[in-house]
């Protein structure tokens, strides 16, 4: 891979109506790229074989593709498309499962130390994959562990993870 970080600024704008604009760009930031869309649904799937095809292989990005992936099937399903990714939505369920600490949680890379939001990103990329129908090796360990921390976590973590249990649909007795 290329040294460096490749930056990208963009801006979306939903225009209704017949609409002008003036756009300037400064000079020294290189290439400008402007795209015209002429409804969200092709976005959406640009958006989509962009994270299909992202090239780093993070814990974070691979659930970030597992729910691409996922929305690409729903979408072509309803487009009555064919659909030709269930080889790379089990690459990603293993390398999560592979992936993931022994004690439920997962941190950035391969099983790095623990990261909160690294794993409740995991969790939700499991649930959309469980509620398709995959199975999620992993989740049920990564859900008691949301619940065995709801009692000595910060507000803000005890807030995240609540929402993300009601999303599980786990019911335990829980006092404040």
């Amino acid at each position: 891979f290329p040294k460096g970080t490749a930056e990208h600024t963009g801006h979306f704008l939903l225009l209704d109506q017949d609409t002008s604009l003036q756009l300037s760009f400064p000079a020294n930031k290189g290439t400008v790229e402007v795209y015209i869309e002429k409804d969200i649904l092709s976005v959406l799937r640009q958006e989509i074989d962009y994270l299909k095809n992202y090239k780093h292989g993070c814990n974070e990005q691979t659930a970030s593709k597992l729910m691409a992936l996922l929305l690409d099937k729903e979408i072509k399903a309803q487009l009555g498309e064919k659909w030709e990714e269930e080889k790379l939505v089990g690459k990603c369920l293993r390398i999560l499962a592979k992936n993931q600490n022994g004690h439920g949680d997962w941190g950035w890379w391969n099983r790095s130390v623990g990261s909160d939001w690294v794993s409740r990103h995991v969790v939700k990329a499991l649930l959309m994959a469980q509620q398709n129908g995959y199975e999620t090796p992993g989740l049920e360990n990564a859900l008691r562990l949301l619940t065995s921390e709801i009692n000595t976590i910060s507000q803000s973590r005890l807030l995240a993870n609540l929402r993300l249990l009601a999303d599980a649909q786990q019911n335990f007795p829980f006092q404040d």
